[in-house]
């Protein structure tokens, strides 16, 4: 027994919305059609570009995040940047918003975790100079001098005197940057000259204190 063809039986029947659309749509006139497609056309195009939908929190806007997660007191470099788009109201202040913007020998100011958008307040802008605050100055120190520590550790620095004694030549210090040869040390100014000349004698002893009260461990 033959098969019967597929073109055989009753028509296939749209759902009622639909057939009201379609039935409208046969019975418009060439110019009408002509209308509608570029007003279609026209919707798709804002809807593409996020002008038609924009969500509770806003248009989306272009925003820099980190590909990957980055240490603190690192260098960051296009490599480690690429561009995202996010919702305006989702958007800080002060996010950075072009990856060419960011200067030679920027720094992560603490940990940047992969996926984050990048604000001006995760880097420092002047290397490791930026670190400084007012009455303080960074000092470079030779990184086999001063153990791998994570950035941000407070430290004393000390020196051995001539009477066998060691002194203690700044207290509180914080390491703020290390970029692999020289670590950099966040000292008051008036701390400068005795690490300096222990950093020429070779002679400085490392203290690690611990974080400050209430500080992630």
């Amino acid at each position: 027994m033959p098969l019967p063809s597929r073109s055989e039986g009753p028509p296939f029947a749209w759902p009622a919305p639909i057939d009201a659309v379609l039935d409208t749509w046969a019975a418009a006139s060439g110019r009408v059609r002509t209308l509608l497609r570029i007003v279609a056309l026209a919707l798709a195009s804002l809807a593409a570009s996020g002008g038609l939908v924009r969500g509770p929190w806003g248009a989306p806007v272009e925003v820099v995040v980190v590909r990957h997660t980055l240490a603190a007191g690192t260098p960051v470099t296009a490599d480690d940047l690429s561009l995202a788009r996010r919702p305006t109201g989702l958007v800080a202040h002060d996010t950075v918003r072009d990856p060419t913007a960011l200067p030679p020998g920027t720094l992560t100011s603490g940990v940047v975790t992969e996926g984050s958008t990048l604000t001006w307040s995760h880097v420092v802008v002047d290397g490791p100079a930026g670190a400084a605050t007012a009455g303080t100055a960074v000092v470079p120190v030779p990184a086999e001098l001063v153990p791998q520590l994570p950035i941000g550790t407070r430290l004393d620095v000390a020196v051995p005197g001539f009477d066998g004694h060691a002194e203690v030549v700044a207290r509180d210090a914080t390491l703020v940057a290390d970029d692999g040869s020289w670590r950099w040390l966040r000292v008051q100014r008036d701390e400068v000259a005795a690490i300096a000349a222990g950093v020429s004698d070779r002679s400085l002893v490392i203290a690690v204190l611990p974080p400050p009260r209430g500080a992630s461990p």
